[in-house]
Protein backbone atom coordinates (compact mmCIF):
# COMPACT_ATOMS: atom_id res chain seq x y z
CA UNK A 1 0.00 0.00 0.00
CA UNK A 2 3.07 2.26 0.54
CA UNK A 3 4.07 1.99 -2.96
CA UNK A 4 0.58 3.37 -3.51
CA UNK A 5 1.50 6.48 -1.33
CA UNK A 6 -1.28 5.08 1.22
CA UNK A 7 -0.57 5.14 4.75
CA UNK A 8 -2.03 1.46 6.27
CA UNK A 9 -1.44 2.69 9.56
CA UNK A 10 -3.88 5.72 9.31
CA UNK A 11 -6.83 4.14 7.66
CA UNK A 12 -9.79 4.23 9.71
CA UNK A 13 -10.98 0.87 10.79
CA UNK A 14 -14.65 0.78 10.97
CA UNK A 15 -15.55 -2.93 11.97
CA UNK A 16 -14.01 -6.26 12.48
CA UNK A 17 -15.69 -9.45 11.53
CA UNK A 18 -15.57 -13.13 13.09
CA UNK A 19 -15.44 -14.99 9.95
CA UNK A 20 -13.82 -14.64 6.06
CA UNK A 21 -17.54 -15.02 5.19
CA UNK A 22 -18.91 -12.36 7.08
CA UNK A 23 -16.35 -10.04 5.87
CA UNK A 24 -17.12 -10.49 2.14
CA UNK A 25 -21.20 -10.27 3.17
CA UNK A 26 -20.38 -6.84 4.21
CA UNK A 27 -18.51 -5.90 1.37
CA UNK A 28 -21.55 -7.56 -0.89
CA UNK A 29 -23.60 -5.48 1.50
CA UNK A 30 -21.17 -2.16 0.16
CA UNK A 31 -19.85 -1.18 3.54
CA UNK A 32 -16.69 -1.36 2.13
CA UNK A 33 -13.51 -2.80 0.52
CA UNK A 34 -12.04 -6.19 1.49
CA UNK A 35 -8.75 -8.26 1.04
CA UNK A 36 -10.22 -12.00 0.77
CA UNK A 37 -8.99 -15.30 -0.76
CA UNK A 38 -10.45 -16.15 -4.22
CA UNK A 39 -11.82 -19.44 -2.93
CA UNK A 40 -13.68 -17.49 -0.57
CA UNK A 41 -14.69 -14.55 -2.82
CA UNK A 42 -15.65 -17.04 -5.71
CA UNK A 43 -19.36 -17.04 -5.30
CA UNK A 44 -19.42 -13.51 -4.58
CA UNK A 45 -17.69 -12.88 -8.27
CA UNK A 46 -19.65 -16.21 -9.97
CA UNK A 47 -23.03 -14.14 -8.86
CA UNK A 48 -21.59 -10.76 -10.00
CA UNK A 49 -21.87 -9.34 -6.38
CA UNK A 50 -18.51 -8.19 -6.45
CA UNK A 51 -15.59 -6.69 -8.60
CA UNK A 52 -12.22 -8.10 -8.46
CA UNK A 53 -9.54 -5.41 -8.33
CA UNK A 54 -6.01 -6.46 -9.21
CA UNK A 55 -3.54 -5.58 -6.13
CA UNK A 56 -0.36 -6.97 -4.72
CA UNK A 57 -0.33 -7.88 -1.48
CA UNK A 58 3.14 -8.66 0.60
CA UNK A 59 4.09 -11.78 1.37
CA UNK A 60 3.23 -13.00 4.95
CA UNK A 61 4.68 -15.56 7.13
CA UNK A 62 1.98 -18.10 8.28
CA UNK A 63 2.44 -20.56 11.22
CA UNK A 64 1.73 -24.29 11.43
CA UNK A 65 -0.45 -24.95 14.67
CA UNK A 66 -1.35 -28.63 15.67
CA UNK A 67 -2.40 -29.90 19.17
CA UNK A 68 1.00 -30.23 21.44
CA UNK A 69 0.10 -33.82 22.79
CA UNK A 70 0.39 -36.80 20.11
CA UNK A 71 1.12 -37.61 17.14
CA UNK A 72 0.08 -35.63 14.11
CA UNK A 73 -3.14 -37.47 12.32
CA UNK A 74 -2.86 -38.81 8.72
CA UNK A 75 -4.69 -35.64 7.18
CA UNK A 76 -1.78 -33.56 9.07
CA UNK A 77 1.30 -35.16 7.60
CA UNK A 78 -0.36 -34.91 4.19
CA UNK A 79 -0.85 -31.18 4.43
CA UNK A 80 2.67 -31.00 6.13
CA UNK A 81 3.93 -32.77 3.02
CA UNK A 82 2.10 -30.55 0.61
CA UNK A 83 3.71 -27.91 2.31
CA UNK A 84 7.10 -29.23 2.21
CA UNK A 85 7.15 -30.05 5.79
CA UNK A 86 8.36 -32.70 7.07
CA UNK A 87 5.80 -33.82 10.43
CA UNK A 88 8.87 -34.57 12.26
CA UNK A 89 10.16 -30.87 11.86
CA UNK A 90 7.20 -29.03 13.97
CA UNK A 91 7.43 -29.66 16.98
CA UNK A 92 5.36 -27.65 20.23
CA UNK A 93 6.77 -24.25 20.34
CA UNK A 94 8.05 -23.40 17.10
Amino acid sequence: MAALGVDAARLPVAMEFPSNEAVRAAAEAGMGAAVLSASVAAPSFDAGLLHHVPFELPDRVFQVLRLARGRPTRAAVTLLGQLGIAAGQVRPGS
